[in-house]
Order: C-alpha cells, then structure tokens, then sequence
C-alpha cells in the first residue's frame, strides 16, 4: 500500500509539473531561465523515480512473448531502461561489477542467466539516422531499446 501511495503520488507531482510548464508557457516572459531549468531538472527526477519503479512492473506484467519498447530522450532516463533491462534479461549491470572477479563470478554468471525473465530484441539501442535528424531536430538525442518476455 505504501508503494502504491509512492507512486500515485509521483504521478501527480508530475502532472503538477506538466500544468506548472504549460502555465508558465503562458506567462511568457515573467518565467526566468532558472525557474524554468529549476522545474524541468525537479520533472526529469520525478520521471526517473517513477521509471526506477514502473519498469519492472511493466516487464513482470508481459504475457510470455510480449514486447517492451521504451524510447528514452535524456542520458539519465536511458541509463534507468538500460539498467532495467539489463537485469531482466540476466546480464550483469554497473552495480554488478565487483562481484564479476574472483573465484565465484561463474556462479555468478549462472544465477544471472536463471533469473532471466526477457531477451533484448535490439542488441544496441535503436538511434535516429541523419535523415530522420534532419527533419526533426529534436530526435537526435532520442534511443529505442526493446526487451521480449520469455
């Protein structure tokens, strides 16, 4: 109940935010730089928060053969996806690290491989090429990364 209450409210902070932005669009000039950096800097946190959370809950409620697309358009959000699916599909992540040296990282390895839940449909993040850029500026910094329940 409590994570559910975290969430819920994670959700409004970030419709407060979306209202704020737009409200603030509106103003016009009366929005300094720093406020708006300030509000877009507090948006991005609460998305990554949200995402930390709702991405496994996404991946354990795939029927078998299901598909997972998320499209990330900040560093930030991409390293939360890549993490995410990282541990879904059994590989080791950053945090893994330490424990991929020394005598047991084969156990390791193996425990990894058996709670693997998905397989990653794309290798290597799906990026805009240049055409695409072209066209639409703000798709460059944009990366697909798809995962298929097992």
């Amino acid at each position: 109940m409590n994570d559910e209450m975290t969430r819920l409210e994670q959700v409004r902070l970030v419709s407060h935010l979306n209202a704020k932005s737009e409200s603030a669009e509106a103003v016009g000039s009366s929005v300094t730089h720093l406020q708006t950096s300030t509000l877009l800097h507090t948006h991005t946190v609460a998305w990554c928060g949200f995402a930390v959370q709702a991405l496994p809950d996404a991946i354990s409620a795939l029927a078998p053969g299901g598909r997972l697309a998320v499209i990330s358009f900040h560093s930030l959000e991409d390293r939360i996806v890549k993490r995410a699916f990282a541990h879904a599909c059994g590989k080791p992540t950053a945090e893994d690290e330490h424990q991929l040296y020394g005598p047991n990282k084969f156990a390791f390895l193996d425990e990894l491989e058996a709670r693997a839940v998905a397989k990653a449909v794309t290798r290597k993040p799906v990026v805009p090429d240049a055409d695409e850029c072209a066209l639409n500026p703000r798709s460059r910094s944009s990366k697909l990364r798809v995962i298929q329940r097992l």
